[in-house]
């Protein structure tokens, strides 16, 4: 079957319809990619988030539990004024007082500057203050006596 240039006439029409089907169709197809492209790029950005948010709800349940575990500890801790300001003259205050009262000859004290603790597995910034003690006793009964009061 041969076509002849007279048969295109006929099937102008035809062709037409066809390659503007072509066009829609590869179009169509384009544009869906594209679109399925981007939601994915979405869906991947909310399972980051829902990842982040899930991550972040796990370490609040793991940090109120640890906090109800320790609260009596807290407790315990803070009311022998562990995470109070330091008293610094109150220390030399009551190391002379007691001094006195024990009778002990002679105190040498050194208070140091507040420097940083290693922080341990609470991770808690907590500072420390070196205090050293020298005693001219009599006796070690005096020392013992000393720090039970103190």
């Amino acid at each position: 079957m041969k076509i002849r240039p007279e048969d295109f006439s006929l099937l102008r029409g035809s062709l037409l319809f066809f390659m503007i089907a072509v066009i829609l169709s590869v179009a169509g197809w384009v544009g869906s990619w594209q679109y399925q492209k981007i939601v994915d790029e979405e869906k991947s950005a909310a399972e980051r988030s829902l990842s982040a948010a899930r991550a972040q709800l796990a370490n609040a349940r793991a940090q109120r539990q640890y906090f109800a575990e320790n609260q009596s500890t807290y407790a315990e801790l803070a009311n022998k004024g562990l995470f109070s300001e330091e008293k610094r003259l109150d220390w030399i205050e009551t190391i002379q007082r007691l001094r006195d009262r024990h009778r002990i000859f002679n105190i040498d004290y050194t208070l140091s500057a507040q420097e940083p603790m290693a922080p341990g597995a609470a991770n808690v910034a907590a500072y420390a203050t070196k205090v050293d003690l020298q005693f001219g006793l009599l006796h070690e009964q005096d020392l013992l006596d000393f720090f039970a009061d103190f």
